[in-house]
């Protein structure tokens, strides 16, 4: 009997996550850095999990809480799902769009993703990642 064991960067690369906001080794979870820390600087995972939420206006973005508390040190009055996706991308929460993109553009289909679905209904979540990623390929040649 063989094991095959993979190695997964949970939310990019947790390790560097549980530091303080302001110490400079920090690393925000679900972030590109952290995706690329763990894949690029130091490749330690064959792949990367994420966690996805649906934005007030119902674009797909990367964050695993559902408020930007503990990530972004804000205290925001309302929840992921009841701000716009341009208030959150100004905070910094990476749209799945960005993500896509920059994860396509270096390993096309060399690397596996998980994608975590944080929704009280995740099928709708489901439906506009699928129209997401449509209108990605659409416009990509090289995939």
């Amino acid at each position: 009997m063989s094991l095959k064991l993979e190695v997964m960067g949970h939310r990019g690369n947790k390790q560097f996550c549980e530091l303080d906001l302001k110490d400079p080794k920090f690393i925000r979870e679900n972030s590109i850095e952290a995706f690329t820390y763990s894949l690029i600087t130091v490749p330690s995972c064959e792949y990367i999990e994420t966690d996805l939420r649906l934005t007030k206006d119902k674009r797909v973005v990367i964050i695993h809480d559902n408020v930007l508390k503990r990530c972004y040190g804000i205290d925001h009055e309302k929840t992921i799902d009841e701000i716009s996706f341009k208030e959150l991308t100004e905070y910094g929460v990476p749209s799945f769009e960005s993500f896509l993109n920059w994860f396509l553009n270096i390993y096309k289909k060399e690397k596996k993703i998980v994608l975590d679905i944080k929704s009280v209904v995740p099928l709708e979540l489901l439906d506009y990642l699928e129209k997401e990623i449509l209108e990605y390929v659409t416009n990509e040649k090289d995939l």
